[in-house]
């Protein structure tokens, strides 16, 4: 199991006091081990109300950046809106074992860039792909195989007239982009669905570092 903790950028902290203290939590999981990756964590500019709070959001991811480079664990990107403070922060992201684009809201282009600039990136999608975002779709179809993740993102992300989404509906989300990546090619050079799915299960040990049994 793969634990995170991170200051999330939708609610980074309320002053320098609360600040300080989930920033010392967050160094006290590193050194017990208690965590294996730092996150979610990055920028959201969203809406008014999550812009309002760039100085917090800023402060915080550079003070998770850090910790994950110092500790050598993985982390969790959370970006919306915010493609451009992604690419200033490239220098530092190289620093980093793995970053996981959480619900990749990027465009090919874009994250290609991100892995010519030495970052070990991986791009997870959810449901949006489902809903057809046009984004997350050219990505699944474009992107390298291993560098692709997916997700539920429950119980958000849900598909019209859905009140919540399960961790349990995962396959769907990966039959979604298998279908997507394959759409086209003749039958005979498709994998099959569970070597599709193995290979992400593979990129997922990857980002995490972990060895698999």
């Amino acid at each position: 199991m793969i634990q995170s903790y991170g200051l999330h950028p939708q609610d980074p902290f309320l002053n320098e006091k609360d600040f300080k203290r989930r920033g010392d939590f967050l160094e006290v999981l590193l050194n017990e081990g208690r965590v294996q990756a730092v996150g979610e964590c990055g920028f959201d500019f969203w809406s008014e109300e999550f812009s309002a709070n760039r100085a917090r959001q800023e402060k915080a991811f550079y003070l998770q950046l850090e910790l994950a480079a110092l500790h050598k664990v993985s982390l969790v990107v959370h970006a919306r809106k915010a493609m451009q403070e992604i690419f200033e922060a490239a220098a530092e992201l190289k620093k980093v074992p793995a970053v996981i684009f959480h619900s990749f809201a990027g465009s090919p282009m874009d994250a290609l860039s991100l892995l010519s600039k030495g970052i070990n990136a991986y791009f997870s999608f959810g449901k949006p792909i489902i809903n057809g975002a046009k984004k997350a779709v050219h990505c699944v179809r474009a992107l390298p195989l291993d560098r692709l993740l997916f997700e539920t993102d429950a119980p958000y992300q849900n598909l019209k007239g859905e009140k919540a989404t399960s961790p349990a509906e995962i396959p769907e989300v990966y039959q979604a982009a298998f279908e997507l990546r394959f759409a086209g090619s003749p039958y005979e050079a498709r994998p099959s669905f569970y070597d599709f799915a193995a290979k992400i299960e593979k990129n997922f040990f990857a980002a995490f570092d972990l060895e698999k049994n």
